[in-house]
């Protein structure tokens, strides 16, 4: 019976922190958070919170100068050179402030879900409330029963097929991040196969397919997080060293954070083929409106042209990423339900 299990929650802005004895929030990058990042600085005001609210990335051996570069990773890469600042837990995960893993199975294969959502098996949600979390079965009895019976949880693989047809998953790495170059993608493929020559013909099989695990998302044994890690930032330190991030854009400078994504794949991949490891594939959630409810109650005072401020902001940035008409048309769709969202906000609140 597994005891002692911890689940960062990687942010970097105030956000709701849902209340389980498992949930370990922290801030990925403290060392440089007033530093400009692709959603712009924080005030000191957001600052004071995360510091009150989540353990920081910048103790001990740690990486936290870099979170440009490595964005989530540092976060990581603490937790594995401090493992004992959290308690030296028997299973560790990572997830972030705006996605959950979906623990109801049921709820997600039945839950409603657009041409993107399919494609790259997640389900839209407006806030973290105590619905949303009874919904998606986010509690301590479930993360236990998971953990008592599997070596490692994943998010369920994406099908790029659906948006695309001709996409790989090379391809669209730097098709659809906005900033990224396919050389870097080449780069880590040929640094992966010199560190495991072993698993060269796997890795260049997957890559031309369309399934891969998403999101930097996972729950496992710490001997499996070890190897992870060790695995993880051998080939990423590599890639630094021969990479000039100089005249990339502030969200292309993010790419070995966008690589350690596909690295994960990999790394579940070669997992797949050992008949010693049980891993299960669950759902996640993407909230369009994690904040804290101080960030909300600010929101909600300056009224629903903020809303409309923040989705068009949205759909704007899938224009420039490049991402297909129909995904914007379903974005768009987002925004003419502002209102919706807004009243759903005032009760919320007022709950």
């Amino acid at each position: 019976m597994v005891s002692n299990i911890k689940i960062l929650i990687t942010t970097h802005k105030p956000f709701k922190i849902p209340k389980e004895e498992h949930f370990v929030p922290i801030h990925a990058g403290r060392e440089i958070a007033f530093e400009t990042a692709k959603d712009g600085s924080i005030d000191q005001k957001d600052f004071d919170w995360l510091m009150q609210n989540t353990i920081g990335d910048n103790s001990g051996d740690n990486i936290s100068t870099k979170n440009r570069l490595y964005s989530e990773c540092t976060a990581l890469y603490w937790a594995w050179k401090n493992y004992d600042k959290i308690g030296n837990p028997e299973y560790i995960g990572l997830m972030h402030y705006r996605r959950h893993f979906i623990f109801n199975e049921e709820y997600f294969q039945n839950k409603e879900k657009n041409k993107l959502e399919k494609a790259l098996s997640y389900i839209s949600e407006e806030f973290i409330s105590e619905n949303y979390l009874n919904n998606i079965g986010l509690n301590s009895e479930n993360i236990n029963k998971i953990c008592n019976n599997y070596d490692l949880v994943v998010t369920e693989d994406s099908d790029l097929s659906i948006i695309n047809n001709a996409r790989n998953i090379k391809e669209d790495y730097a098709m659809t991040i906005a900033g990224t170059k396919v050389e870097d993608f080449e780069l880590m493929v040929k640094i992966l196969n010199q560190q495991h020559p072993e698993f060269t013909s796997l890795i260049n099989q997957k890559i031309i397919g369309h399934q891969k695990s998403l999101y930097q998302m996972f729950i496992m044994k710490k001997e499996l997080f070890f190897e992870y890690c060790e695995f993880l930032f051998n080939i990423l330190f590599e890639l630094e060293k021969q990479t000039d991030f100089t005249n990339y854009s502030i969200n292309g400078k993010r790419s070995l954070g966008y690589l350690a994504e596909e690295l994960l794949a990999v790394f579940v991949w070669m997992k797949e083929i050992d008949p010693n490891i049980k891993i299960k594939k669950l759902g996640c959630t993407l909230i369009e409106y994690p904040y804290a409810d101080q960030t909300l109650n600010e929101i909600l005072k300056k009224g629903c042209p903020k809303l409309v401020e923040y989705l068009f902001f949205k759909l704007k940035s899938f224009f420039l990423n490049g991402v297909e008409k129909q995904i914007n048309k379903e974005r768009y769709q987002g925004i003419r339900n502002q209102r919706k969202a807004y009243k759903k906000l005032q009760r919320l609140l007022s709950a």
